[in-house]
């Protein structure tokens, strides 16, 4: 096991890392090799200083405390990145300042000139395991095993082997000339810090890569965003993966644009300036029948082909469906709440009953539903009877009855369902922003990137609840923090205790949730709104049948 392996002086860590996939998919995509990138190369650092809020997919910095370090750094070669991946830990973290005075010349610490080398390389901050080593052999004379040793108990807090150490370490120094204030200093490191400390070969190995994916989103930008799209299907949350990707491609003028029956590849692909969403990678398409979808792309001159194009590639509706609210067939619908109802009562027909929807479609305006009608009442077959019969009609009707409703309940909104159909089924909404879909209701409303410049402290937006805490403040009141976000940013929205039950009141008894959309009214201070009044998106749109049934309840009140 590793305490045994490492025992013996021998210990490998192989790291599986998704950044490395996407470097390689990104480097076969634009011709390059690993060699050929220079990772003090300028246009990283410049990237770096120029694009500070947009880090995603860079290795170690896309969020977090790692992102905050390097943007406090300001790294210039890559030695700073390297410094910044090492001390960006939660011991070591408190010496960021330290470092950045040495790095800018604002304070230069005084030191023993025979360690000055040493502690040179990372501006007089102890950030490395090997540094230990050096200046415990430089100090007092430790042999190569006990300045491994003092590292391993320091990094594994093996108390009895520390205070072993200290002693020996302190005394020794001592007497080898070294000032008692700066070795006691020293050694009062290396506790503070030995248990974060990388070794240095980790930590330039982590910021080569830190440097080699900042290289490929400077320099080949579609293409490092492509790599990322590609790789989200493993991440545990592809959907909210790509709502990230998406939002930052935004910032570098690409957009990524709605799958498409046609257009579209199986995975993500470049189209002319922009990226094209792939079919694959709908919410609800299973990889299973992925394949399929190969056999299913084709040229449709309209939408009952495609119900019959589905049928005969074994498409199952759990997948068209999506693909329609998803927006995929473009060009076939007016309404993807309609086509989605048609699609599925497409599927209850008998083949017979489809032969004759495929003929007359075009008399028809391919509407399905007078299609069937007429087949009850008006188009006879040879014998002179109606092709669908009443009681045929009726086994129709009753399976036709719990689609009608989705659709009736969805289509009260269409902007409002196609926007929570693209939301739920690809991360982004292409077609409407959340607040063009109610300024007719409330025409105050601002983008949340807009909140803390707008001129006036009272502020009305919406947004969806990405997270939400319940808590209560060293003032014993209760509270709720919300992560609110819309197309442009997000925002943390505290509401404070009385203002809950003011909420609950106007909302018939409910708070808001994860995912419910609100509209909130509320004064901004210190990059917090302190909401006043949260309303509460009641209208419901239905994705699948499943849903409906799961909401019952809540449908019928």
């Amino acid at each position: 096991d590793m305490e045994f392996a490492q025992m013996h002086g021998v210990k490998v860590d192989n790291l599986g890392l998704k950044n490395l996939g996407i470097v390689n998919t990104c480097l076969n995509l634009v011709g390059k090799k690993m060699d050929d990138i220079d990772v003090n190369d300028l246009s990283i650092y410049q990237f770096l200083a120029l694009h500070k809020e947009y880090y995603h997919g860079i290795f170690q910095v896309e969020e977090g405390l790692g992102k905050r370090v390097l943007q406090k750094i300001e790294p210039t070669k890559i030695d700073d990145i390297a410094a910044s991946v090492s001390i960006a830990r939660p011991g070591s973290y408190r010496f960021i300042d330290e470092y950045i005075n040495h790095k800018k010349g604002i304070e230069i610490k005084k030191v023993d000139n025979r360690i000055s080398d040493i502690l040179a390389q990372s501006n007089f901050v102890i950030i490395w395991q090997e540094q230990i080593m050096q200046l415990s052999r430089k100090m007092a004379r430790f042999t190569p095993q006990e300045a491994d040793g003092l590292r391993r108990g320091i990094g594994k807090k093996i108390v009895a082997k520390v205070k072993e150490y200290k002693e020996k370490f302190i005394e020794g120094s001592i007497k080898n000339g070294f000032e008692r204030g700066m070795v006691e200093d020293i050694w009062q490191t290396f506790e503070d810090s030995g248990n974060y400390l990388f070794n240095k070969s980790h930590g330039f190995s982590y910021s080569y890569l830190t440097a080699i994916t900042c290289w490929l989103k400077a320099l080949y930008t579609k293409e490092f965003f492509l790599s990322l799209l590609k790789m989200s299907k493993f991440e545990s949350e592809p959907i909210q993966e790509i709502a990230a990707i998406q939002q930052e491609m935004n910032h570098f003028g690409i957009k990524l644009l709605p799958p498409h029956i046609i257009k579209s590849d199986l995975d993500f692909s470049i189209e002319g300036a922009d990226i094209r969403f792939g079919l694959g990678s709908i919410k609800g398409i299973a990889e299973k029948t992925i394949e399929r979808l190969s056999n299913f792309r084709d040229q449709y001159s309209n939408k009952f082909e495609i119900f019959a194009g589905a049928e005969d590639a074994q498409i199952p509706l759990s997948v068209i469906t999506p693909m329609i609210q998803a927006g995929s067939l473009e060009g076939f619908t007016q309404s993807r709440s309609k086509v989605t109802l048609e699609s599925c009562v497409y599927k209850l027909l008998t083949q017979k009953e489809k032969k004759y929807a495929l003929q007359l479609g075009a008399d028809y305006n391919f509407d399905l539903l007078k299609i069937i009608l007429d087949l009850k009442e008006k188009i006879k077959d040879e014998k002179g009877k109606p092709i669908i019969s009443e009681k045929r009609f009726e086994t129709i009707r009753k399976k036709y009855e719990p689609y009608k409703q989705i659709y009736l309940q969805n289509s009260k909104s269409e902007k409002l369902a196609n926007y929570f159909y693209e939301k739920k089924l690809l991360g982004y909404s292409y077609s409407y922003k959340l607040r063009d879909i109610y300024l007719e209701k409330e025409p105050n409303l601002i983008s949340i990137n807009d909140i803390f410049d707008y001129h006036d402290n009272s502020v009305i937006f919406i947004g969806t609840v990405e997270e939400k805490r319940e808590s209560v403040s060293k003032k014993n009141k209760k509270y709720i923090k919300m992560k609110i976000s819309d197309e442009t940013g997000a925002v943390d929205v505290i509401l404070f205790d009385f203002k809950i039950e003011d909420c609950r009141a106007v909302n018939n008894n409910k708070l808001p949730e994860e995912e419910d959309i609100v509209i909130i009214r509320g004064d901004k201070k210190d990059n917090v709104v302190f909401a006043n009044n949260i309303g509460i998106q009641t209208q419901r749109i239905f994705c699948r049948l499943s849903e409906l049934k799961e909401n019952k309840e809540t449908f019928d009140k």
